[in-house]
């Protein structure tokens, strides 16, 4: 399976580009995974430098339907190392990235089947350390900042009370109340933690 460049679009406003790895390094042949967050938009990806001359995108200019995911080869036919660069643009050249990119036969997935945590999160409870992971890996989220800890923690706390005010009161406004406060709890993680 080909290794993955994941290409973030209109996420932050309309034609807005954002790359996971920039500089991108990889073995050979790769995909472009275009994450589409808003309305429909086309893309277009060109190849310059020595990559241009070593592959080919096999669909430079597709189009993203709205809150869509499409998956884009690029295809290397030399060996490395060499480098070049994936030029990626929307809104007709309204915004433009350029992300280095390295072919090296050597390069690949690094895979370590029990990473340790950062030091970070390594002094949280065992039971948060998911949460702080996930929260991480979320734009402008800070999982180590005390006021996300916090937030977090309060919404766990929120459930947990509704729940034992649910279970003790038995009356149907209360469990209409626990409903409110777990659904909106629930999507304010939901909206915090989505990819």
């Amino acid at each position: 399976m080909p290794e993955e460049l994941t290409v973030h679009v209109n996420r932050t406003r309309r034609h807005a580009i954002a790359v996971a790895d920039d500089p991108f390094e990889t073995s050979g042949s790769f995909d472009v995974v275009l994450v589409n967050h808003g309305d429909g938009a086309h893309v277009h990806l060109g190849l310059d430098g020595d990559l241009a001359a070593a592959g080919e995108v096999e669909t430079p200019a597709p189009f993203l339907d709205a809150e869509a995911t499409q998956r884009v080869a690029v295809r290397v036919r030399a060996q490395g190392p060499f480098g070049g660069a994936l030029t990626i643009s929307t809104g007709y050249g309204k915004s433009s990235i350029e992300v280095p990119v390295r072919i090296d036969p050597d390069a690949g997935p690094d895979v370590d089947a029990r990473p340790d945590p950062p030091a970070s999160t390594a002094s949280l409870p065992t039971f948060v350390r998911p949460v702080a992971e996930r929260l991480r890996s979320v734009d402008g989220v800070d999982a180590a900042d005390p006021g996300t800890l916090a937030l977090v923690a309060l919404a766990g706390g929120a459930l947990l009370v509704a729940v034992l005010v649910a279970s003790i009161v038995d009356s149907g406004v209360v469990l209409a109340g626990v409903l409110v406060v777990v659904a909106a709890v629930a999507g304010a993680l939901g909206l915090l933690l989505k990819p």
